[in-house]
């Protein structure tokens, strides 16, 4: 770990733990998959040498990144991972490292320990997050669906047809993407059984908020 006044706290508050400068990329990563209890950081480094490893306990902070409140990383959240304690934390924006009090500091006593199903609800309570339609968004199946804006298209091209999406298209239901609910129901089950079950409306809500994170194809390719 690198010298800073953030590491000085934390070795005040933990006089006797061991603290080991790094070896490289290569040893950190291995240090920490090979690790049986992990508090990883808010990094996609220490995220994935966690979830690669065989750790008992991975102590998970929801934040930043991870926090569905600021972006929706559903997908990186191991939701189905007994090994995963989750810490949910308030909305925090970091800052240089010399002005980690700033951000710290109202946050210390605010995390709360959350369970899976509370995550995974607390998740599902964000499907209407334009950015995620933003990224199912295929104009050739908005202007199939909608020819209405071809003359926008033809006028403005691509980011004319997202710039009409976004003021008036999303939030007058517009869907951007074209899903065949009976392919994309038969080919994946776990689809099948959530729309079944209520947590998702349709097959089109489901694409949108997990299935294309999961890399779920909406229509079958000839």
């Amino acid at each position: 770990m690198d010298d800073s006044i953030y590491l000085d706290e934390i070795k005040s508050k933990f006089p006797d733990a061991t603290y080991l400068p790094s070896k490289g990329a290569k040893e950190d990563f291995d240090f920490i998959r090979r690790s049986k209890h992990i508090v990883p950081c808010l990094s996609t480094f220490s995220w994935f040498a966690s979830w690669m490893s065989h750790a008992k306990n991975i102590y998970f902070p929801v934040a930043a990144q991870f926090n569905p409140a600021q972006h929706f990383y559903g997908n990186m959240v191991p939701l189905d991972d007994p090994r995963y304690e989750f810490y949910l934390f308030p909305i925090f924006d970091a800052l240089p490292i010399d002005f980690y009090k700033k951000y710290i500091d109202p946050v210390r006593n605010s995390w709360k320990y959350v369970s899976h199903n509370e995550l995974r609800d607390i998740i599902q309570r964000r499907s209407i997050n334009i950015d995620n339609h933003l990224m199912a968004f295929n104009y050739r199946d908005y202007l199939d669906l909608y020819p209405e804006y071809t003359s926008i298209f033809n006028d403005w091209g691509l980011k004319g047809l997202i710039n009409q999406y976004i003021n008036e298209g999303f939030f007058s239901g517009k869907i951007p993407c074209k899903v065949d609910r009976s392919f994309y129901t038969r080919n994946y089950q776990s689809a099948a059984v959530e729309i079944s079950d209520g947590v998702f409306n349709n097959e089109i809500d489901h694409y949108i908020m997990r299935g294309q994170f999961q890399g779920f194809i909406p229509v079958e390719k000839f």
